[in-house]
């Protein structure tokens, strides 16, 4: 009788191992077929980058006209591809950062040609896919951002204190520029005014799930690096329970888990 049980115990063993490698196969191939039918749906929302650059590089040669300088644009998307959705607020990010070169970073020729620089100045955007991300670089061969006059104009509109102002170190420097309502400008130009602030493209692209940061060399240039997702559609969470409700919290959004 105790050997017949131990057999049977033995046999449902068995039984259950076995199903539970066939369960774990199983989620495996559900997990793999879902993978691949979200990849499939995605590469449906896809768009190349170059749908845009054209019509940046017609914009760019308006705008060295109605400002009376020469620009030469340069864009390379090196076949990189964003969800066709997010394409049209990649568009106007790019356009305010190449309208904001003209208008504040390159020259005019005599200008340009009396710092011994050749009289046409150059705006380069290079584009390429690492991971999930899509990086864009915007930059210019002009003036480059003046770090002195941020520093004059932050203690007037309540950004530093004066005495801040002469140690702080030139990445906060640059990160004001980001600020609503920051200028240096005495005039707004026409062209300036029919922009928006750099404020505003920071929130669109943090909106986005991205990350935009600036770096400057005097009288070389500017270069705005954008790192931006691919899709909205896919991002990875973590799951939390709150009063038996499940919540998902983008994961590029955590700080830290305490």
């Amino acid at each position: 009788m105790l050997r017949h049980a131990n057999d049977i115990i033995s046999a449902l063993g068995t039984a259950l191992t076995r199903l539970s490698y066939q369960a774990r196969d199983n989620h495996e191939l559900l997990a793999d077929i879902s993978t691949r039918m979200q990849a499939q749906v995605q590469r449906t929302r896809m768009s190349p980058l170059s749908r845009i650059v054209g019509s940046l590089r017609l914009h760019v040669r308006d705008l060295d006209r109605s400002t009376g300088k020469e620009v030469t644009f340069v864009g390379e998307d090196s076949g990189a591809e964003a969800d066709r959705q997010d394409l049209d607020q990649v568009y106007e990010i790019c356009l305010h950062l190449l309208r904001n070169a003209v208008d504040h970073g390159i020259e005019p020729p005599e200008v340009r040609q009396a710092r011994g620089k050749a009289p046409t100045g150059l705006i380069r955007l290079t584009a390429n896919t690492s991971s999930d991300r899509l990086n864009l670089v915007i930059g210019d061969d002009g003036a480059g951002i003046d770090r002195e006059d941020i520093k004059q104009h932050a203690p007037r509109l309540g950004l530093l204190s004066q005495p801040d102002s002469k140690h702080v170190d030139d990445v906060m420097v640059l990160d004001l520029i980001f600020t609503p309502g920051f200028s240096t400008k005495s005039h707004i130009s026409e062209l300036s005014r029919r922009g928006v602030g750099l404020d505003v493209v920071r929130t669109t692209i943090e909106r986005m799930g991205g990350s935009v940061t600036v770096m400057s060399v005097p009288g070389q240039g500017a270069t705005f690096t954008l790192a931006l997702p691919l899709t909205l559609m896919r991002t990875r969470g973590l799951l939390i329970y709150v009063n038996n409700q499940i919540f998902a919290l983008p994961v590029d959004s955590l700080r830290r888990v305490v």
